[in-house]
């Protein structure tokens, strides 16, 4: 699927009857905007979340989910990132991660993982993997692609709807 604007990305987003919305004039857009809204509240209220990737952003998302009483799984291709999170320990530092982390832990409202087919228990996830710069300055998108490339598989085994969001640098 490729994606030329913002527009068609809330076009794929939005469907009702597996029909396209078209939000050519203002008044669409406000329509739209206020069924994406209606649609992500109800989202919401499903409370698994799943994070991919447990960087800076992605297990400090993580925690802040869960904090927020959703059941949350962390998932990263990094054993050791996974198995100190398990443990309660992060591999930076920022003010108060591990209190929460652990506190998150014991309340049994966070998990990590290595298995990318855990999203499968989620209703919504966030990727959050690297979008690293090149050396002639643009963005590397390789680590996101492979990541769509395969939680679309991952995926296509469920009956239900799934979130995604991407926490990662992209171009708009």
């Amino acid at each position: 699927l490729a994606i030329k604007n913002k527009a068609q990305v809330i076009g794929v987003i939005l469907r009702e009857n597996e029909k396209r919305i078209d939000i050519g004039t203002p008044e669409k857009y406000s329509q739209v905007l206020n069924s994406l809204n209606k649609w992500f509240k109800k989202m919401m209220k499903k409370n698994k979340v799943s994070v991919i990737g447990l960087g800076f952003v992605g297990l400090t998302l993580a925690i802040v989910n869960a904090m927020k009483d959703f059941q949350t799984i962390g998932i990263d291709i990094d054993s050791k990132k996974v198995i100190n999170a398990n443990q309660g320990k992060s591999n930076f530092y920022e003010p108060k991660l591990e209190k929460y982390l652990r506190k998150s832990l014991n309340s049994n409202k966070i998990s990590f993982s290595e298995n990318l087919k855990d999203i499968l228990k989620t209703d919504i996830t966030f990727l959050t993997v690297g979008t690293p710069s090149t050396k002639t300055g643009e963005i590397d998108l390789s680590q996101l692609k492979n990541v769509l490339k395969n939680i679309k598989k991952i995926l296509s085994q469920k009956k239900t709807h799934h979130l995604i969001v991407v926490k990662s640098s992209v171009v708009p």
